[in-house]
């Protein structure tokens, strides 16, 4: 893959001089009346109030510094920066066939209102920057990588166990086809491996599959490996990262946040007990977790198809091994 940066790169998106968001807008706060161009107001907390305007510039954030503001660094393809107290701004590498995060987000409220996901104030795309960008509030309580440890068994198993009920009240929306809800290719990640021509495909751009049927997917994976899939069953709606940093809790313990919807979409049923098993975001220090949010998927019956996917990837890495002459 070429190690090419987007033009101006990804973490040039959000200038915190002034506030501005990519060559569109800039967010500011306000007192008294509002700007007549003001797009949209929000509370920032008790004291403040900010609004979003039309940038006065083409081309505002390359000359300044995106570092100071910088709450996550996701590399060539996007980051999170803090636009005020409660605000933050979530920027992401876009293509015209990838699915916006936001469209996910409504998706979720409208279909399972109960499940706590962030309040976006705005989202729009910046088609000459080719990003989108996602302004929301901050999510409440605290990131439940922070605070693992000090968690009961009890505690750790309540949060898991509301999560794996809302993931079954999710899973009941389907497709015919493994897609995204407006319906486009999911991105490359565990289960579906980069197919770009790794030499030349730039490292900022979205690396978007084709749309799978049940059918095709299966074909797919046991080309890869050269293994007989497990029965995909019925696509359904999941959210495939639950990991510690996307979960947010209250101080009380219970589940107040499940954050970056990016690549949720409907996926086969085993994966949503399976990914976390593989996914390499579930270090050795949070397998409490892990082995909590398991339990309670496999109770909601969930199947854990670790050990196919494991021999699965394996496999793959021997056919590249040989491949390359080792």
């Amino acid at each position: 893959m070429v190690l090419k940066e987007a033009d101006p790169p990804l973490g040039h998106s959000v200038s915190i001089y002034r506030r501005f968001l990519g060559s569109k807008y800039f967010c500011e706060e306000y007192y008294g009346l509002v700007p007549p161009d003001s797009i949209v107001e929000w509370q920032d907390g008790d004291n403040s109030t900010l609004c979003l305007r039309p940038s006065p510039r083409t081309n505002p954030c390359t000359s300044y510094s995106s570092e100071i503001g910088r709450i996550h660094d996701g590399g060539r393809q996007g980051g999170v920066w803090e636009l005020g107290k409660e605000t933050i701004c979530k920027v992401s590498s876009w293509t015209s066939d990838k699915q916006l995060e936001s469209k996910t987000i409504e998706f979720v409220k409208a279909k399972v209102p109960s499940i706590p996901v962030p309040e976006v104030i705005c989202h729009w795309v910046d088609e000459s920057w080719n990003r989108s960008f996602i302004v929301m509030k901050r999510a409440p309580g605290q990131g439940l990588d922070t605070v693992l440890s000090q968690l009961t068994q009890a505690q750790l198993g309540n949060v898991a166990r509301q999560i794996a009920c809302y993931m079954k009240e999710l899973t009941q929306y389907t497709s015919p086809r493994f897609e995204t809800v407006d319906g486009f290719g999911h991105e490359s990640e565990m289960l579906l491996e980069s197919f770009q021509p790794f030499e030349t495909w730039p490292s900022w751009k979205p690396d978007i599959h084709p749309i799978y049927t049940p059918e095709s997917l299966s074909k797919l994976l046991q080309e890869q490996s050269g293994l007989m899939p497990p029965d995909s069953g019925t696509p359904c709606f999941t959210h495939p990262d639950l990991n510690p940093f996307n979960i947010f809790i209250y101080p009380d313990g219970n589940l107040a946040a499940i954050i970056d919807w990016e690549n949720a979409g409907y996926w086969p049923s085993y994966w949503v007990a399976t990914i976390p098993q593989v996914n390499s975001f579930f270090s050795p220090g949070t397998n409490r977790w892990r082995d909590a949010l398991c339990h309670f998927l496999k109770q909601q019956g969930f199947r854990d198809e670790s050990k196919w996917y494991q021999d699965h990837s394996k496999a793959i890495d021997q056919k590249q091994k040989e491949a390359d002459g080792w």
